[in-house]
């Protein structure tokens, strides 16, 4: 099962050390891996945190994930788009749409704990579906459509 919970960016961290410590209810540590995705050791609990402006978004689930968050008024990022695959350029019209295929990438990347920068070449969304290498990933994707924004939580299937 996941959880996700929109926050405000301002004590997000420490919200979200709550809300473990409320799904776990018993002491823990966070730690990272060597490419800096936080864990908690022994534990199948898997959690994690976008912030966005003044915006936060948190999930907590038995299966990896990650989460995305970004806020609208930003624009489409052209510098990006360039990384984008012909197939992608061609369904994003606004805003909205760059938003919701940012956001998918960078939770699919935040799942695996790698960095969005070393992944986007090799990562596309289309259609509504993940692709990794060109090969479909083993992940699920869910979208959030806010008033402020638009966020992603993505999950092992």
């Amino acid at each position: 099962m996941t959880t996700v919970y929109m926050l405000a960016a301002d004590g997000a961290h420490e919200e979200l050390e709550r809300l473990l410590s409320e799904y776990l209810r018993r002491p823990f540590s966070i730690e990272k891996t060597a490419a800096g995705k936080p864990y908690i050791a022994g534990d199948p609990v898997y959690f994690s945190l976008a912030h966005s402006g003044g915006r936060a978004a948190a999930a907590i689930s038995d299966k990896p994930c990650g989460i995305d968050l970004e806020l609208y008024g930003r624009g489409i990022c052209r510098a990006v788009m360039g990384a984008f695959s012909d197939r992608e350029r061609a369904e994003i019209s606004g805003e909205r749409e760059f938003l919701r295929h940012w956001t998918a990438r960078e939770a699919y990347v935040k799942m695996l704990g790698g960095n969005i920068f070393g992944a986007l070449k090799r990562t596309e969304f289309s259609k509504g579906k993940l692709y990794d290498g060109g090969k479909a990933a083993d992940a699920e994707i869910v979208f959030y459509e806010l008033g402020y924004g638009v966020a992603a939580l993505c999950k092992e299937k």
